[in-house]
């Protein structure tokens, strides 16, 4: 099976010479599953108003859209051009305490108004007796926290009378469990009816920090329960003399983290993905470029499925 290696240098072009059939356009391949999406950033407005680039949709982070009436106004603005994928980090999905009511209740006027891809939730815990944390923090996978995100997700689903995406969360440490971080996801799904938001460059990072192969975490799960995929850039830091991945989006996405994502297309087939950077914001040219990567492998494996 190949998987590339090179992807900063691959083009469609160069797939003759891989030993692929010459590759044609396939109309039936829906353009989500061969154009990949960007974060809306107000730094990115105008180029999105006025350029209308060819994105296959564009992620909403809930909590600014619920607190930054500009962002639903570009919303209104674009609303017929682009779909949209709402993500929340701070709904509480692994509280015992239940979700934030208020927030839902706005989700909802907001879902019923926008044509939605989808809507995703981190599963993290960012909330200490009422105290919000520095950053969102894993939980211990076992049977009672599989209990409460289970029963979170279906009231959230239940409100909104729709399913919901599961991110995969990014850690530092480890809690001890009894249920392996894919297998909790999996059980998760079952019970549920959610879906997962594949967050790749989390799944590379933990397998850095916590020493594992993170081909061995994309096999687990299964193929037709991935609904949203992301990427994304990383810092790596020296923590008591051991390296670690930090999750800041900040950078253009590692030659690690393409491979996997390469591994995962091939082996799951084309998902619509987000190509994330969320700081230290690059000119819009350079973003596209990294979108324009991702393009290359999801149309490449649109090809080959097609051959």
């Amino acid at each position: 099976m190949l998987y590339l290696s090179r992807i900063e240098d691959l083009t469609l072009t160069d797939t003759v010479n891989m030993g692929i059939p010459e590759l044609k356009y396939i109309e039936s391949v829906p353009a989500i599953l061969q154009q990949s999406g960007i974060s809306l950033k107000q730094k990115y407005f105008k180029e999105i108003i006025d350029i209308s680039p060819e994105i296959g949709f564009l992620k909403i982070d809930i909590e600014k859209c619920l607190n930054e009436g500009v962002i639903l106004h570009v919303l209104e603005r674009i609303k017929d051009k682009y779909l949209f994928s709402f993500h929340s980090n701070n709904l509480l999905l692994s509280s015992n305490q239940g979700t934030l009511n208020d927030k839902l209740i706005k989700l909802k006027i907001l879902a019923e108004k926008f044509n939605l891809l989808n809507i995703s939730m981190s599963a993290t815990w960012s909330v200490l007796k009422g105290i919000p944390a520095v950053d969102f923090l894993p939980f211990p996978y076992n049977e009672k926290n599989l209990n409460i995100i289970s029963d979170n997700v279906m009231r959230i689903q239940d409100y909104l009378s729709r399913q919901i995406l599961i991110e995969n969360p990014m850690s530092y440490f480890e809690f001890k469990g009894n249920i392996s971080e894919p297998e909790f996801f999996m059980r998760m799904v079952e019970r549920t009816g959610c879906s997962l938001l594949l967050n790749l460059n989390n799944i590379y990072a933990n397998s850095i920090n916590h020493n594992f192969n993170p081909k061995n975490y994309v096999d687990i799960i299964s193929d037709n329960i991935i609904k949203e995929i992301h990427i994304s850039g990383h810092t790596k830091a020296k923590v008591n003399g051991k390296e670690k991945i930090i999750d800041i989006s900040n950078n253009k996405i590692s030659k690690e983290v393409w491979e996997l994502y390469s591994y995962t297309i091939l082996e799951k087939g084309c998902i619509p993905t987000l190509v994330k950077w969320d700081y230290n914001l690059p000119e819009f040219s350079e973003l596209l470029a990294e979108v324009n990567k991702c393009n290359e492998i999801l149309k490449l494996n649109s090809y080959r499925n097609a051959a």
